[in-house]
Formats: C-alpha cells, structure tokens, sequence
C-alpha cells in the first residue's frame, strides 16, 4: 500500500515558492557579480539556485524577467537612499535626491554597470515599460517640493520636470555604464546637469546661489576630465 504525501497548505505552498524565487534571484545577482556581465545561461542560473530549468521559468518566467526583477530591487534602494535626503529648500532636495541616486550607482560599480548595460542595450516590451513608469513616478515624488513650494514656472509641471530627469539620467548612465565616464565623473556630471536644469526653472531667488553652485562644479568637471592641465576657463 503507497503512502500518501501529507497535504501541505496553500499558506506553505506559496512560502516555498517565495523561497525558490529568492534563491533565483540571489543566484543570479551572484552570477552577475561573479562574471561582471548578464550573460550566463538559463542553465546555469538554475543549477545555481538550485532548481529545474522548468521551475524557474513557472516561477519567474524568462531570464529578462529575473534581471528586471533585479533592476527593480535597485530601485527599492534608490527610493530608500532618498528618504533621507529631504531639505527645507526645495532646490536643495532636488539636488540632493540626484547625487543619492548617483552613489547608490557607484557605490556598487560591479553589480550595477552591468544590471543596467542590459537594460540599456535588450528590448524588453513586457518589462521596461513598468521599470521606466516606475523611475517616472520615483523623479516625481522627489521633485513634488518644488511644485507644492510653487516654484516650478508657468507651463512647466511636475511631470515635465520629472521626464527631464530621467532622460538625463539615461544618458549619463549610459556613459557610465560604456565605461565613458569614470565613477568620480559620473557623479560630478549628475550634479553639474542637474545644476543646470534647476537653473532654467529661472527662479530669481535661487539663482545666483545655484550659479556659484555650477561654476564650482565646473571646475571639478575640468579638473578630473584635465588632471594634468591648468586651472581651465571660468564660468
């Protein structure tokens, strides 16, 4: 007589899947340390983690699923960076939220170059568009003290605002990421950008302070891009 296996309860159940996909999603961030690339196979994220090629696809699903599963892991830390990071001035807010985001980039080169080289480089119509409304929605809510202190100008609104952030931001990832831009530059390039753009809201109140900002910026911007030449030009 076959025993029976003991019936485990949908509470259980879906507790042992959730620990399967933690070991996927853990064996893949280690596989992306460990090579400094994406490109492992299916096969061997599976026997990583250890589990069957077929269970790792019902459970997450592709391997693009599992890598934006991880992109958005960077994007709980990117929102956990800023939650510390609010000023009085709104202005400042703005900036600080920027140069956060950046350190949380750079303080994990390895691991995050190429996680974002792959979302920058593969089509993912299923995936991007939730990870890009997300970013959409996370520039937003750091850059609402502007629009609730009415600072923003007439016909410019929060979520153009928004945008603007994360098109720049995608650009200087992508230079960083191709290695075109060092981590020391990366950083003083998204404050230097972002001085800018807090400069054409064209706030009276704020500009001279946020131009001795820029030109100071400026001159980091030259100094690391010309280590051996002289003191450059001035703003």
């Amino acid at each position: 007589m076959s025993m029976q296996k003991p019936m485990m309860w949908p509470a259980a159940r879906e507790r042992q899947k959730e620990g399967r996909r933690d070991a996927i999603l853990a064996a893949a961030e280690a596989l992306v340390r460990e090579t400094g690339s994406t490109d492992f196979s299916v096969g061997v994220l599976a026997a990583r983690a250890g589990v069957s090629i077929a269970t790792l696809y019902n459970l997450i699903g592709s391997k693009g699923s599992i890598l934006y599963a991880l992109l958005n892991r960077t994007m709980d830390q990117l929102e956990a960076a800023t939650r510390t990071t609010l000023a009085a001035n709104p202005f400042d807010q703005a900036l600080a939220a920027a140069e956060a985001v950046a350190r949380v980039y750079t303080d994990d080169t390895d691991y995050l170059k190429p996680l974002w080289r792959f979302e920058l480089g593969v089509v993912e119509p299923e995936h991007r568009p939730v990870l890009m409304n997300r970013a959409l929605a996370f520039w937003a809510s750091r850059l609402q003290g502007l629009e609730r202190a009415r600072r923003l100008p007439k016909g410019i609104e929060l979520g153009d605002l928004a945008r603007e952030y994360q098109i720049f931001f995608a650009g200087v990832l992508d230079l960083w990421v191709q290695n075109e831009l060092s981590d020391d530059r990366f950083r003083i390039q998204v404050r230097y950008g972002i001085l800018l753009r807090l400069l054409a809201l064209g706030d009276t109140t704020e500009q001279e302070r946020l131009m001795k900002d820029l030109r100071r910026t400026h001159r980091q911007l030259h100094r690391i891009s010309n280590p051996d030449a002289g003191p450059g030009s001035r703003l």
